[in-house]
């Protein structure tokens, strides 16, 4: 089987390893490591289809079949889509400017991250323009400094290294890559550690917000060039060369590499892009469902989609807030090192029982003895 392997390792790796901390673990995927993986899919899919004719049979096929996987992923993989996207007049919309009608799980494979990632992005500017003010205390820029370094940075670091280590090595088996694609990811990392390297300690926080908000105004602009370039051209290669099955394979590999630790951070913003931004509430339980075993599942609901609101959003929302809730900075599972996992954080009880912090309605409610779920997941 060959390969266009491409040798570009991250030359900025070492510009953002020593910012990760204990988050490097996980989203520092590197070339050797990548192949690694990617040999995993290749061998699994060796065995996705009987035969050129079965494999020729699944050429072309929209969406992932639903009622295969809800057993789990272990059957054939993580599948990015199982039904026909419905904006529902308009409100489930992507911000995407290339994909605005997505129709099948080739186009959903770029918009899964994508979405969340440029939603975060989106929410970072918007909270660091809110600190170019003289009244700012400074515990807010301590706690967006929280944030990009224990959030933005290991979300899009783990994203180009999945995505210049497993997944163009794996969409290069029958596809030649525009070489673009690869030496943006170089600069946006740069960015991204330039970010990562502002101390808010040593200048006022007016200062702060306008070196973020320079920074960040250079680097969204960047990773809107790449994911347009991305979007406008990976969705007709995986069409046109992979079937639904083989994209399913290499992204739960890739959803494998994340660890317990990343797809706490991971699942919990990519189903939140889905469900309030893009796809509605029939895409993310469909893809809760579809895609995660009863344990995971358990997991996200009880831990990770809470500690994502409490940390991820929380950080980003501590800009209008009168009091530093986060003196103790980012600890317990799932986030925080082990060394501080005895103090697990407690969840906004009320939001997790009746959902309000992710769809505003319906969610969780107390029925009898028990939570059960209502209309979402």
């Amino acid at each position: 089987m060959m390969f266009f392997s491409s040798k570009k390792e991250y030359p900025a790796n070492h510009e953002v390893k020593d910012d990760l901390g204990h988050h490097g673990d996980w989203c520092m995927i590197s070339e050797e490591k990548g192949k690694a993986h990617l040999d995993e899919a290749l061998k699994v899919l060796s065995k996705a289809h009987k035969s050129d004719e079965h494999r020729q049979s699944e050429m072309g096929k929209p969406h992932g079949d639903f009622s295969h996987n809800i057993l789990g992923i272990g059957q054939t993989g993580w599948h990015m889509s199982f039904s026909p996207h419905d904006d529902q007049g308009g409100r489930y919309v992507p911000q995407s400017r290339i994909i605005t009608k997505p129709k099948d799980w080739a186009d959903e494979t770029l918009l899964v991250p994508h979405e969340g990632l440029t939603w975060l992005l989106k929410e970072y500017r918007q909270a660091i323009g809110k600190l170019d003010r003289p009244d700012t205390p400074a515990w807010k820029c301590k706690n967006i400094q929280l944030f990009v370094q224990n959030f933005l940075l290991p979300m899009v670091v783990h994203h180009h290294h999945c995505e210049e280590n497993i997944f163009f090595p794996f969409l290069r088996h029958r596809v030649k890559l525009p070489e673009s694609m690869t030496t943006e990811h170089h600069d946006l990392v740069v960015l991204l550690g330039e970010m990562a390297k502002i101390d808010y300690a040593q200048m006022s926080p007016q200062d702060y917000a306008k070196k973020s908000i320079a920074i960040t105004d250079k680097l969204f602009k960047l990773w809107t060039q790449h994911v347009e370039n991305e979007e406008t051209y990976i969705p007709g290669y995986l069409r046109e060369n992979f079937t639904c099955t083989e994209g399913a394979v290499v992204e739960k590999i890739i959803g494998a590499t994340l660890g317990p630790h990343g797809m706490a951070m991971m699942v919990p913003l990519i189903v939140y892009g889905m469900r309030n931004i893009w796809g509605g509430d029939k895409k993310a339980n469909e893809f809760v469902h579809g895609n995660m075993p009863l344990p995971m599942r358990a997991l996200y609901i009880h831990s990770w989609r809470p500690a994502f609101f409490k940390y991820v959003i929380g950080l980003l929302k501590s800009v209008d807030e009168p009091k530093d809730n986060f003196k103790a900075g980012v600890i317990g599972y799932p986030y925080g090192p082990k060394s501080t996992w005895w103090r697990v954080p407690m969840p906004n009880l009320r939001h997790h029982l009746d959902g309000a912090h992710e769809t505003g309605k319906g969610g969780f409610g107390l029925h009898g003895k028990f939570l059960k779920r209502t209309n979402s997941a």
